[in-house]
Parts: C-alpha cells; structure tokens; sequence
C-alpha cells in the first residue's frame, strides 16, 4: 500500500556483493540495526497510518544508532533511505543512499532505491543514471531495465522504454518471479 517493497535477501548474498559481514561491525551496531529491523517488518500488521509513520521513526532512530555505533555499516545507510522513503521525506533518503554508496560505490540497493526515489521525485534524468548504473553492475538484474523503461514511458520516449521492457521481460523470464506479471503489463 505505500508502494515499498521488502524483500529478504539471503546475507551470503550481500557477502558475495561487497557488502560488510557481521564480523566486520560493531556488535552494537548490529543490534540496533536488527532492532529497527523488525519494526520494518513488524510494519505489515500496522494498519492505522499514524501508528505506522510512529514505527518508521522509531526506527530510523536504530538505524541511525548502528551508523553511530559503525559508520561504515552499508545496510544500515540503506535502511534508514527506506525508511525516509516510506514516510516521503525524500531528501533524507537520497542522502542516505549516496553515504552508503560513498562506503560501497556498487551497492545495488542504494542505487536501485535511489532510482525510485528520483522517480517519485520526478527527476527523470537522475533516475534514468541510477538504472542505467544498476544495468552496467548488474546486466543480468531485470530490474534495472524494468526501471529504465519506466522513465522512458513517463518521458515519452516509447521505443527505449519498450526495448528495456522487453529486456527486463526476458530476463524475467530466465528466472520467474513475482514481478513477471508486472513485466508483462509494462510491456503491454
């Protein structure tokens, strides 16, 4: 309902990605960051918008404790965007994106979310860089074709938004998930 997805992604992914393991932070860091973590999830059975925009600050205060606790602890950056995102405070949030990509410069959830946050910003031509870089560190990824063809629809340019829909559709295709519906649509 509020157009953010949560997805849990396997840690030995964000290993193999250059992402920091657990033995490389500060204990207390990790304990915030978990802590503001399940407020995100506990978010599904929030249903007042109120109770849920309290949770979302409670927990950026963790997020922002575990960068405290370990400034270079890259989810937690990532994170706290999300977080900015979920309650349009989307200034915040780009700037958690770029700390976490001045730690990790190929981050592909920093940049990813970042896309989205130009594209709710209407900032086409920030948005388009941000997809086309996921495309450049991840060509396999459907997602950053999928998001490309997004700004092309909305700036009206319909044969590169319908080539990076087809793209994101096959690549979809290799490996279903729940978003080839989605592709599907974009295409049509």
């Amino acid at each position: 309902s509020d157009d953010v997805l949560s997805i849990e992604i396997p840690t030995n992914i964000d290993v193999l990605l250059g992402y920091p393991t657990a033995n490389e932070l500060e204990s207390e860091a990790i304990d915030s960051y978990n802590q503001g973590t399940e407020l995100f999830y506990s978010l599904n059975e929030i249903s007042e918008n109120e109770e849920k925009i309290k949770t979302i600050k409670k927990a950026i205060n963790y997020f922002v404790a575990a960068i405290n606790s370990d400034p270079k602890f890259v989810q937690a950056y990532d994170n706290l965007g999300k977080a900015f995102r979920m309650i349009e405070e989307y200034d915040l949030a780009i700037k958690s994106y770029k700390a976490s990509l001045e730690i990790l410069p190929t981050g592909n959830a920093a940049i990813q979310n970042l896309a989205i946050v130009y594209v709710y910003k209407k900032n086409w031509n920030e948005a388009a860089k941000q997809w086309q870089e996921l495309i450049y560190l991840m060509p396999q990824n459907p997602e950053g074709y999928y998001g490309l063809a997004n700004v092309y629809l909305n700036i009206s340019e319909l044969d590169l938004a319908l080539s990076n829909a087809l793209t994101a559709l096959r690549l979809y295709e290799q490996n279903p998930t729940n978003y080839i519906g989605d592709g599907y649509g974009q295409v049509g």
